[in-house]
């Protein structure tokens, strides 16, 4: 770990905080391994789990956090990341956006309990759409697997003065985590890791968004924040050293 700020992260953001009670007695949450933190025993296939340490350490690190960036954090994650993210960049705002409503009420819990929720907010709604709104993002952290046509919409809001995004890009079963910086209009790659991670956002968790909001298709011409450039013409470049 090379951020000296993210060991006292650690330290200081106790994970227990961030399990609840019933799941917490069930596993060894201070292990280098996935914790759970939801299971609907309806609809199993939306089961969450807090990303192992050296994941999150991965993650962080990869983002360049300063203390004064704006994060959009993709996919809640009980908070625990982003209470963390907090300790890093302490005078930028961070939003949470999640698909699922009881993932996100489990979440402003713990950021309550933890009195981060005047620092975080957790945003209900898509969230391949992003959060057009509060762009720029300097730092965007997608924490569940997404296919590379997908993150387009986010990459056009991220900062065009080095933005970063990390995210687990590739089908269900193996992605490359991958982190992509901005400079002006063009967009450079690099493939850090391969992973396992559970896809961002189930058809189920879909269509329960669709029965309590009405979700707007994005048009590619509403999301440019230059108004230079649009989805159509995205090209991320891949490298080895960016």
């Amino acid at each position: 770990m090379r951020d000296i700020r993210l060991v006292k992260a650690f330290l200081d953001v106790p994970l227990k905080k961030f399990i609840p009670n019933e799941l917490s007695s069930h596993f060894k949450i201070y292990t280098d391994a996935p914790v759970l933190f939801y299971l609907d025993k309806l609809n199993p296939e939306t089961l969450r789990t807090i990303s192992a340490p050296h994941m999150i350490s991965i993650m962080l690190q990869h983002l360049l956090l300063e203390e004064d960036d704006d994060l959009l954090i993709i996919g809640a994650k009980s908070g625990y990341i982003a209470a963390l993210a907090h300790k890093l960049a302490p005078k930028g705002k961070i939003a949470i956006l999640e698909a699922n409503q009881d993932i996100a009420k489990i979440t402003r819990d713990n950021l309550e309990r933890n009195n981060l929720q005047e620092r975080i907010s957790v945003i209900v709604d898509n969230p391949l759409n992003g959060l057009m709104e509060l762009a720029p993002w300097q730092k965007i952290l997608v924490t569940g697997a997404i296919k590379q046509e997908k993150i387009l919409p986010l990459l056009l809001q991220l900062d065009s003065s080095e933005g970063v995004l990390f995210a687990p890009i590739g089908e269900n079963l193996i992605q490359n985590y991958t982190q992509i910086i901005r400079i002006d209009n063009e967009f450079y790659a690099k493939k850090h890791l391969q992973v396992r991670f559970t896809p961002l956002i189930t058809q189920i968790e879909l269509d329960e968004l669709k029965l309590m909001t009405e979700i707007t298709e994005i048009n590619p011409k509403d999301i440019t924040p230059e108004h230079e450039l649009s989805i159509e013409n995205i090209i991320i470049n891949y490298s080895s050293d960016i």
